[in-house]
């Protein structure tokens, strides 16, 4: 009986076009929870999921480049370290030349030594070669860096060359003067290729600090 009249009064309503109608229900306390109880139990959902994607995303994202800064930023600090090295050669250098020509006990230690100081220096290049992957324009700074391993070695062997020379000349002093040029330009060239790297890693430091205070 109910449904007959329902019917009925909604043909009516559709005939006459009147919109106070039966096709009112949604002003109705019940239509209005379930078009409620629709948008809480479907948009809602996916709004909220929706937001937490996003959220994870850039926290992930700020994670990494956290991460990626730490990692550049011991990359620099290892890097310093490695440029001791070349002071640590001038050093044990020049000590061995001021005694001019060693005893054969003193030129096995100094050369002892040698091998030693190598070893380390290798291991520390290959650290610092390493962390040079969380930088951008990776084969750009691998390029760099390897212009300052070249020099440095070139730099090492030089001094190296220069204190065997002396053991085997009686000569004193002769070519000091010469010597000290070839260690001055040597010096420059280093730094040169120290600076060039130097200088690429704090800039690419700073831009991703300066990225991430952006995100946060």
């Amino acid at each position: 009986m109910d449904r007959v009249q329902f019917e009925a009064e909604l043909r009516k309503a559709l005939k006459s076009g009147d919109a106070s109608a039966p096709s009112k229900w949604y002003d109705s306390k019940v239509g209005l929870l379930l078009i409620g109880s629709l948008i809480t139990g479907l948009l809602v959902p996916v709004f909220q999921y929706t937001q937490q994607t996003f959220s994870w995303r850039r926290q992930n994202r700020y994670d990494n480049s956290k991460y990626r800064l730490s990692m550049m930023r011991d990359c620099l600090r290892e890097f310093v370290s490695l440029s001791a090295y070349a002071g640590e050669a001038y050093e044990r250098a020049e000590a061995a030349l001021k005694k001019g020509r060693l005893g054969p006990k003193d030129l096995d230690a100094y050369q002892m030594q040698y091998v030693d100081f190598q070893n380390r220096r290798f291991q520390q290049n290959a650290k610092v070669s390493s962390q040079l992957i969380f930088y951008d324009k990776r084969e750009e700074m691998s390029s760099i860096f390897n212009r300052y391993i070249g020099d440095a070695s070139e730099f090492v062997r030089m001094l190296h060359e220069m204190v065997l020379a002396k053991q085997s000349t009686n000569s004193g002093r002769r070519g000091s003067r010469e010597e000290g040029r070839n260690v001055d330009a040597g010096i420059l060239k280093l730094n040169r290729s120290y600076q060039l790297l130097i200088d690429e890693m704090k800039r690419q430091i700073s831009a991703l600090e300066v990225e991430n205070e952006k995100s946060m």
